[in-house]
């Protein structure tokens, strides 16, 4: 259909742009935004020519050619009430006796279920799951059924969570035994493979993956497809070798890639493409165990076999190797063959040859010559990795990326940033390292709230870098000490995390923490504390298991002291000495999740007792939500949430099962800050999805005290609110970035609503990054469970604080000190946090 030949070019522009492009193919935007203009415009002439000429211009298409264009535009609304129109009309229609005809009526009526799809996607539904699981509960015909099937599938897929894995299972292997019924060999194999997108929810069960790639292994055999094909033997022996690898039969895998690279030495010997695909993945197993001299062999053979199209990444690839060997001449020698190769190949007809971008290449080679402390050509290289990749700063309003694919292109940012930073701290240039880590952080964020619409349609997003007078005036202007920290690793991001193995074989190593101090008067310190031998992500992981844990005071003070004398006392002498005064921590990676009021001293006295405390993101977001709250124009007092009727968590496509156990105190806790709010509550059934949505925009101070999930995907992390013909009463974070909230105060009292993912500069993906996104202007999370006592305890004792007049981070630490007092334990008083503007 016209709307896949559109939405193909439109996305081949996008992808030239996720590629380093600095300027989008403006043209061909151009020209599709003037070609659906021009639909909408002449709309009303065309469906009136088609209903008076019904033959030559059915008034089927003229509908569905309006709300394919509307979508493009970003006139979700309108787009979905025209498809509406055009699936009414179709579905009208008795089914044509004649099989062509037939099969176009089937056609336009997929077209507008995946019209709809987008639109609602648009509209707040993430990848239209609801509307898809709506259709697919009527009386489809027997083709619509497993198109929207698949579709819904493929809609679980991006959503990766953990609370409907169950259901989208139960859907994906229905899909296979549809398959299996048509006996279509090929189409078996593709359902199998579909299947295996949404068994990695199930990442503690790696051998439920490995056993469909087998069984789809032993079906590819019998199909004996070509090698280029996706379902052919090799390329279905190489997903299962990468599953085998990953669930750690490593030497199972490597069998099978030997025994399949001898048969390619054997029947197809001139085939050097996949035999270079073979070799190349048995190189990266071998690296991933530390098997360098073997993984050299392996990378050396590929690159003799001279396949032009991975010349330059086999040669970057030896570099890594060569490093990794401790062979640093022969690693930057092949660095820089592969860098001129791929400037060669730029400057040839086909830029997409060389297998890697330009930018990776300036990035390597300045990593490189960082270790040899040629630090001039370092920071020449580094400076031009970080200009090319940059994205593009304008795109279509449909095709706008959102914070989720963003934060990808902005982790591998940071890691230049990173490397800038030390660049500039060993040429003594601080403010230079200061920007450099300033500027890594939190990109995607502040994306979200620096986009703005063009009169033509178009997304543009301008997001000025900062200068140090400005990091100065955030300081004054919000009257808080920023400490950010930043941490340094011994390899850049990219190698030390290969192959798409994320946990197994990560290579985390870190190397330094350099601490920055911003007071209000301007001041600006820097230390650095060694990490080589420690093993901080395990250290954070270890205190953090041992306070929630604590049911009594102290117990985990010898890790807490710990964390205090690598965190606070190097900077100790550069913060306020005044209880009352605000400290800003800007923590980095996985020190997002330290509750930092609970570190101790050696004396045992807790940060609490000596700083108010808040967290951020970034010192630029903190600037974002103070714009919030200056932007903001709430209608009424607030929205307060408690203890809604718990939504069914899903488990299969025909049976749900509830274990969202109630929270009385959560209800208790409701009404008594809706009584000092004097506004009433949504409690139980009142506390739809739908009736937070209608309410939640106009709202002064949020406040949900509900169960807050946590999933494998953080941007399916969501609020439980009770459900409705509408909603399914999972508020997840992706429902909750497209909300413009007007909120001054999102008060988020359920468990991990501080936690989620976390993406390499950008920080925690989770809800209170989605509350900020939205437009809220400070928002309170919780690091993990609380009991509903204490917690109940400590948020009425923070509305009464706020009632009587104190900013929001002195009520907080007061009502944390007053908790601490009747439930000592920290697990009972720690974990909530606050972020944004507080006065």
């Amino acid at each position: 259909m016209l709307k896949n030949l559109l939405r193909s070019a439109a996305i081949a522009s996008l992808v030239l742009v996720l590629q380093g492009s600095l300027t989008p193919l403006r043209s061909q935007v151009d020209y599709y935004r003037e070609e659906r203009q021009q639909i909408v415009e002449n709309f009303a002439a065309d469906l009136a020519e088609a209903r008076q000429h019904p033959t030559v211009f059915p008034e089927i298409d003229v509908w569905e050619f309006y709300a394919d264009a509307l979508l493009y535009l970003g006139q979700f609304e309108a787009a979905k009430e025209a498809a509406e129109e055009g699936l009414r009309l179709v579905r009208r229609q008795p089914p044509h006796r004649l099989e062509s005809v037939r099969m176009t009526q089937f056609g336009a009526e997929l077209g507008f279920i995946d019209t709809l799809a987008d639109a609602h996607h648009h509209l707040g539904d993430p990848f239209g799951r609801e509307f898809l699981e709506q259709q697919l509960s009527r009386p489809l015909k027997p083709e619509i059924r497993p198109e929207v099937l698949h579709d819904l599938i493929l809609a679980y897929q991006d959503i990766k969570s953990t609370t409907f894995s169950e259901r989208a299972l139960g859907f994906a292997e229905e899909w296979v035994e549809f398959n299996r019924q048509k006996g279509d060999t090929e189409a078996i194999i593709d359902a199998l493979r579909l299947l295996t997108y949404i068994l990695p929810s199930y990442e503690s069960e790696p051998w439920r993956e490995i056993a469909v790639w087998e069984e789809a292994l032993e079906l590819a055999r019998q199909l004996n497809a070509p090698p280029s094909s996706h379902n052919s033997v090799s390329s279905i022996t190489y997903r299962l070798a990468y599953q085998l690898h990953w669930a750690g039969e490593s030497d199972e895998a490597l069998a099978l890639l030997s025994e399949l690279t001898a048969q390619i030495r054997q029947q197809v010997p001139n085939d050097t493409r996949e035999l270079t695909i073979f070799l190349d993945q048995q190189s990266y197993m071998h690296r991933d165990l530390g098997n360098y001299a073997i993984a050299i062999k392996f990378q050396q053979e590929s690159l003799h076999l001279g396949e032009v199209s991975s010349l330059a990444y086999d040669l970057a690839s030896l570099s890594e190797l060569f490093f990794f060997n401790n062979d640093f001449s022969q690693a930057l020698t092949y660095q820089q063959q592969s860098h001129q190769v791929i400037k060669q190949v730029l400057s040839s007809d086909d830029p997409l040859l060389s297998g890697i971008s330009l930018a990776d290449s300036h990035a390597r080679l300045g990593f490189l010559l960082l270790q040899a402390d040629q630090l001039s050509e370092a920071q020449t290289h580094l400076e031009q990795a970080l200009t090319l990749s940059q994205p593009s700063t304008q795109r279509s309003s449909f095709y706008a990326i959102s914070d989720e694919y963003d934060v990808y292109t902005y982790a591998a940012i940071n890691d230049i940033q990173r490397l800038l930073q030390e660049t500039y701290l060993k040429q003594g240039n601080l403010e230079a390292a200061l920007l450099a880590s300033a500027t890594g952080r939190s990109q995607g964020i502040l994306q979200l709230l620096n986009t703005q619409v063009n009169d033509d349609g178009t997304v543009e997003v301008i997001i000025e870098p900062p200068t140090i007078k400005d990091l100065k005036k955030i300081a004054k202007r919000e009257k808080t000490t920023l400490v950010q920290y930043s941490l340094s690793y011994q390899y850049p991001r990219y190698w030390r995390r290969d192959w798409g193995i994320w946990v197994r074989y990560a290579k985390d190593e870190l190397k330094a923490l350099t601490i920055w101090v911003i007071s209000p008067n301007g001041e600006i310190q820097q230390e650095t504390v060694p990490l080589i031998g420690l093993d901080l992500n395990k250290l954070i992981r270890t205190t953090r298991r041992q306070i929630v844990r604590s049911t009594t005071e102290n117990r985990a003070t010898e890790s807490l002291q710990t964390l205090h004398q690598l965190l606070i006392k190097p900077i100790q002498a550069h913060l306020p000495n005044d209880p009352e005064a605000r400290v800003t921590f800007i923590p980095d990676n996985l020190i997002s999740l330290i509750p930092f009021a609970a570190l101790q001293d050696a004396n045992g006295v807790e940060l609490i007792e000596r700083h108010t405390i808040l967290t951020a993101p970034s010192i630029q977001v903190l600037a974002e939500a103070r714009r919030n709250q200056r932007r903001n124009e709430p209608r009424n007092r607030a929205l307060v949430v408690g203890n809604p009727k718990m939504p069914a968590i899903p488990k299969s496509p025909s049976a749900n099962r509830n274990n969202l156990s109630p929270l009385p105190g959560a209800a208790v806790e409701a009404k008594a800050i809706a009584s000092l709010l004097d506004i009433e509550p949504l409690i139980g059934a009142q506390a739809t999805e739908t009736q937070v949505r209608e309410q939640i925009q106009d709202a002064e101070i949020l406040h949900f005290a509900t169960h807050g999930l946590l999933e494998a995907s953080s941007y399916a992390n969501s609020l439980a609110l009770t459900p409705s013909r509408e909603h399914d009463g999972f508020l997840s974070v992706r429902e909750i970035y497209p909300l413009e909230l007007n909120a001054e105060l999102a008060v988020l009292s359920a468990c991990d609503t501080g936690n989620g993912d976390i993406y390499n500069g950008e920080g925690v993906i989770g809800l209170s990054r989605a509350f900020i996104g939205a437009g809220a202007a400070s928002v309170v999370v919780s690091l993990w469970a609380i009991p509903d006592q204490p917690t109940s305890e400590l948020m009425t004792s923070f509305y009464q604080q706020l009632d009587v007049g104190v900013d929001k981070a002195t009520a907080l630490r007061q009502a944390m000190l007053a908790t601490r007092e009747k439930f000592p334990a920290p697990s009972n008083w720690v974990a909530f946090t606050i972020t944004g503007a507080v006065d």
